[in-house]
């Protein structure tokens, strides 16, 4: 009798079946359209900025001079300075995404707003004008998504030789406009007289959407200093994953590519990614040099 008892119910075998093999779809699904999304984001990246390359021209001969002429030697060197592209060695890549990021330097320079200049290799962010550093910022840690390595290097030469304008915003801190007041001339005028908050500091979290989608996001590297500031920054980020969760869902309905984005996340002191996010313009260009 007990046996008999102890025996599963065959509807009951058939949903947990059901159950499993659903579940397993929905897993491949997911993991399909996870998989699919930065291919399809490199696809539009490459159709976006697409160049034609010219052929270099050929000089006529000249004279010899005793002036040292510096040409490449390697056939490699020779292919990636007519046309920067994948299978090159290290060395040359590095030598490309240089003169590719003081390329976009010079045009930055020619406006007179501020700019961005990002130094991955010695990790450090300044604040430029006219050409003219005016802040500096050391940053010990980021993260960085694996999209620009499985770009072709054509593509990543192209994105990376021009300023990428940033020009949408999300933050906890608020771009504050300088607010010139007159001092009080009496006793009545100083009674009126509000002296702001200075010690009133916000945690920083700022995310800046560029061109084609790419994401640099600002962070404090201090942990919150009190929770009303641990609030904030939960808040933000309860923001960002209720958005993603939506666009997720509405993509497996539609059997379409997860949303990816390539996306830059830098740490920095608090103060001054304060100072940087209320220096800047709305509509920056930011110079990347990556490793």
């Amino acid at each position: 009798m007990g046996n008999k008892n102890s025996k599963t119910p065959v509807w009951l075998k058939s949903m947990t079946i059901i159950i499993v093999v659903l579940s397993l779809i929905i897993i491949g699904t997911l993991v399909f359209l996870s998989a699919e999304a930065p291919v399809q984001v490199s696809k539009m990246w490459q159709e976006e900025l697409k160049t034609k390359v010219e052929k270099p021209v050929v000089q006529p001969k000249k004279k010899k001079s005793s002036k040292v002429k510096i040409e490449p030697e390697s056939e490699e060197a020779k292919v990636l300075i007519e046309e920067p592209e994948e299978g090159v060695s290290k060395e040359m890549r590095d030598i490309k995404l240089k003169e590719a990021y003081l390329l976009s330097q010079l045009t930055s320079a020619r406006g007179d707003s501020a700019y961005l200049n990002i130094d991955m290799r010695e990790q450090v962010l300044t604040l430029n004008i006219k050409g003219v550093e005016v802040h500096r910022v050391k940053f010990s840690e980021y993260k960085m998504s694996k999209f620009f390595n499985s770009l072709p290097f054509s593509t990543l030469y192209s994105y990376l030789s021009n300023p990428i304008i940033f020009s949408n915003y999300e933050a906890t801190i608020t771009k504050e406009k300088l607010v010139e007041k007159i001092a009080p001339k009496n006793e009545d005028e100083a009674e009126e007289f509000v002296m702001p908050d200075t010690s009133k500091v916000d945690p920083v979290y700022v995310t800046m959407v560029g061109k084609l989608g790419f994401e640099i996001e600002l962070k404090q590297s201090e942990l919150p200093a009190s929770e009303k500031e641990k609030e904030l920054i939960e808040a933000f980020d309860k923001k960002e994953n209720k958005e993603n969760i939506t666009q997720i869902l509405n993509c497996v309905k539609k059997f379409e590519a997860l949303p990816f984005t390539p996306k830059l996340t830098l740490y920095v002191p608090k103060r001054d990614g304060e100072i940087i996010y209320k220096a800047i313009p709305y509509r920056v260009s930011v110079n990347l040099l990556l490793k």
